[in-house]
């Protein structure tokens, strides 16, 4: 998850140097949009894109290391 995050922190990047920046609601929702599709992050998902205090790429990835973790941290069966 890390990796992806780093991915997309420089494709905005890129993005702004070439004067086509994008806004914040916009970073955090093509965040949220680029999450996984599975059961796991699907309730994550809904959460964070309804969530009014979830404003900007770095509050979302913030919330996403976290929730990441959380993940890990379940037993390997919950995966399946």
């Amino acid at each position: 998850m890390a990796e992806q995050l780093r991915t997309l922190s420089g494709i905005v990047r890129d993005l702004k140097v070439a004067g086509q920046g994008i806004s914040k609601d916009e970073q955090a929702l093509n965040v949220i949009r680029a999450l996984p599709k599975s059961k796991l992050w699907e309730n994550f998902s809904q959460v964070m894109a309804h969530n009014d205090d979830i404003k900007t790429f770095d509050v979302i990835s913030k919330h996403l290391e976290m929730e990441d973790e959380r993940q890990r941290s379940l037993p390997l069966q919950v995966w399946h």
